[in-house]
């Protein structure tokens, strides 16, 4: 068995890239996944390239965050400034119903792909902010990339129910809901991996206990 621990959010501030590099030197974090339009981002790439025992991966971000493309280039995704809804279910039905917000995530995921590869990092994994890649659209879109672009695996929030409970039972109907819906749509991402490189870890902790 192998266990992976995995930090977030690496290249979105200077707290967060001097804490992931400080967790891997002194504790046991073997992994992070980069932001690539993070406020610190070119920071966090530095370090990565100075810890090559540090497994990078690229944390997609398709809400909560900024573009690599203009907003003129991808108006139904991003406000003016760049800005991705801070809102996982209305940019979610977006996604879903809007024909032409699919066209522009498929240009802006394949982007973000693109910026990564500009790092010069070996890319070990696939993930997203706020889990948002297990959205059947988003999911359909990015993992031709992730097959392309070599990730070695793909994170799914394959998250324990009855032990997030048994930490903490506040906002227990909350995550009894997000259980059932991350299990619904992992159980069909993993369908459709099943003919493709990238691996998938059997359970992932700590979801539901963020923060």
């Amino acid at each position: 068995m192998w266990i992976i621990l995995n930090a977030d959010d690496f290249g979105r501030s200077t707290g967060i890239n001097t804490a992931v590099i400080r967790a891997h030197h002194e504790g046991v974090l073997t992994s992070a996944s980069l932001m690539v339009t993070g406020d610190a981002v070119e920071e966090a790439i530095t370090l990565a390239r100075e810890t090559p025992t540090l497994a990078v991966g690229l944390h997609v971000v398709v809400a909560n965050g900024r573009s690599v493309l203009s907003p003129g280039e991808i108006p139904h995704l991003v406000d003016g400034d760049g800005h991705f809804s801070n809102d996982p279910i209305r940019i979610g039905l977006r996604y879903y119903f809007s024909r032409m917000a699919r066209a522009e995530l498929t240009r802006e995921l394949a982007a973000q792909f693109e910026r990564f590869t500009t790092t010069g990092l070996p890319l070990s994994h696939v993930d997203s902010h706020l889990h948002l890649h297990p959205h059947p659209i988003v999911f359909d879109l990015m993992l031709p990339l992730a097959v392309k672009f070599g990730a070695r695996g793909v994170r799914l929030p394959r998250d324990e129910l009855w032990l997030a409970l048994r930490h903490n039972r506040q906002r227990a109907a909350t995550k009894i809901m997000w259980a059932i819906v991350f299990r619904l749509l992992c159980r069909w991402c993993v369908s459709r991996l099943r003919n493709h490189r990238p691996i998938v870890a059997h359970r992932v902790y700590g979801l539901m206990r963020t923060g």
